[in-house]
């Protein structure tokens, strides 16, 4: 996924949810190409939208947000760095 805070590509998650993926990680900065204030902004944003659908995702927390998203049909969504 594209590093930015323009999120109109985050629909593309709906591709793994319909294949049957149970989760995904998403990369939100990488420090040799921008700042840590740029990096947080595009997190925020991904998180804003991902926790504005609350019936196709779920915002994953802990590690027992994974199963619970499967069990409900929902993709669970976590960020790295």
């Amino acid at each position: 996924m594209p590093l930015r805070t323009d999120t109109s590509f985050l629909p593309q998650l709906s591709r793994y949810r319909a294949a049957g993926v149970n989760m995904v990680v998403l990369n939100v900065m990488f420090d040799n190409i921008m700042t840590w204030h740029e990096g947080m902004q595009v997190l925020s944003s991904m998180r804003s939208w991902i926790l504005n659908r609350p019936q196709d995702y779920r915002l994953v927390s802990t590690p027992d947000d994974i199963p619970l998203a499967a069990k409900e049909g929902k993709l669970a969504v976590a960020f790295d760095i």
